[in-house]
């Protein structure tokens, strides 16, 4: 079975450098969900100490194999124990919707942050994502509000600021400027009439969320 690099894909470079631009040199990061480590690596080389957590061995292994973690925990996170106040910074790209409890992961992951440590979020968009469902893919059911998909977590933007504001959490909504290349070939040959800058669009309406979220007390 082929193991799909999928940050690789679904991280915009953008993204990645904001978040960046937020963290102390050298810096402690923890990736949750990390996969076969892309962004681990990516990060290890900007000199941050990263710690990578993951439940899937065959992704750990190839990641493994090309020494992309510095250290790696292999567990469901669910079942990982953090310290208080650890680490300057945590990042989970694809990963909060997969969590029947989002409010408990962005609890655990804030009582694991330094203060003035910041969370890096980017999870698919309830509103385009169903929009698409229906649109796209023909599947009506997420007009009555049932999951068609492994992702029980999905939200809103609004859904996702209010959870995050809710734990003391300072956030800041990355917009795209394009559609993302992980997205376009959904779209098929129809990807170019959706090819605008989506910064002049409401958040509402972002293709996916991309959030940080800053620690403040």
């Amino acid at each position: 079975m082929m193991v799909e690099d999928a940050s690789r894909i679904t991280t915009p470079p953008y993204f990645l450098e904001k978040f960046i631009d937020k963290l102390p040199a050298e810096g402690k990061v923890l990736e949750v969900g990390c996969g076969t480590g892309y962004l681990s690596e990516k990060l290890s080389k900007k000199g941050f100490e990263i710690v990578s957590v993951d439940k899937d061995k065959e992704k750990l292994d190839f990641g493994r194999r090309r020494n992309r973690f510095d250290r790696v925990i292999e567990k469901d996170f669910n079942q990982v124990a953090l310290r208080d106040n650890e680490f300057d910074g945590v990042i989970a790209v694809e990963v909060i919707e997969h969590f029947e409890n989002p409010e408990e992961f962005i609890s655990k992951v804030k009582n694991c942050l330094k203060e003035e440590g910041v969370i890096a979020l980017k999870t698919p968009n309830r509103i385009t994502h169903d929009i698409y469902q229906v649109l796209m893919r023909g599947k009506f059911k997420v007009l009555k509000g049932k999951r068609l998909d492994h992702h029980p977590s999905v939200m809103s933007p609004q859904e996702l600021a209010k959870k995050l504001e809710k734990n003391g959490l300072q956030i800041e909504v990355i917009k795209a400027p394009c559609l993302p290349e992980s997205q376009k070939w959904r779209f098929g040959k129809f990807w170019r009439l959706l090819d605008l800058d989506y910064r002049k669009l409401p958040n509402a309406l972002q293709p996916t969320n991309m959030t940080l979220a800053k620690k403040t007390d």
